[in-house]
């Protein structure tokens, strides 16, 4: 491989360092608030240079790359909690609290925890990993989400924003359609 080549993959590394990655299940109402988030998030910002925004599903494995060798993954999934409200928000990093997956807490994210240990053992885990968890009020079928998560995802984006600030990132404002 020259040197242009090289130089081509390292710019395309800096570009992806940072992942902001919804999960959930649309189809089980607040399941879904973190694809729901996600989409939200695009919706409403333009993404700086180095940020991609990414709508994980239920994948499992599959997300393997797409995760691998990051900088900082930010992940967005409804996380079930007795002790908390629904539509509140707990921020976890999940770079000190490595073990937090080991109870499961959503039927995704048996598999992201694999994902993540597969990443440790292979070396490629992201060096920061954050997750935003929405208190879902309702697991019914259905695709509509209840006030509580769509107020859980509002907060969860503006505590995402932040830790983008503080990072030195601005997403911008996309001008709304009235």
């Amino acid at each position: 491989m020259n040197s242009r080549e090289n130089e081509g993959i390292r710019q395309e590394t800096e570009q992806t360092d940072i992942l902001i990655l919804g999960i959930g299940n649309i189809l089980l109402s607040d399941e879904g608030a973190g694809v729901k988030a996600v989409w939200e998030l695009q919706r409403e910002y333009e993404m700086p240079s180095g940020v991609e925004v990414l709508d994980g599903g239920t994948s499992g494995m599959e997300l393997l790359s797409v995760i691998e060798n990051r900088e900082h993954l930010f992940l967005l999934d409804a996380l079930s909690s007795e002790k908390d409200a629904p539509g509140s928000v707990v921020r976890i990093d999940l770079s000190q609290e490595p073990g937090f997956f080991q109870n499961k807490v959503s039927p995704h994210q048996l598999g992201l925890s694999e994902v993540l240990a597969v990443t440790q053992i292979t070396a490629t885990q992201p060096e920061n990993i954050v997750l935003y968890g929405i208190r879902p009020a309702s697991l019914e079928t259905g695709t509509e989400i209840t006030p509580e998560a769509e107020s859980g995802i509002r907060t969860a984006l503006d505590m995402l924003l932040c830790d983008l600030w503080e990072l030195g990132l601005e997403p911008t404002p996309r001008e709304q359609n009235i």
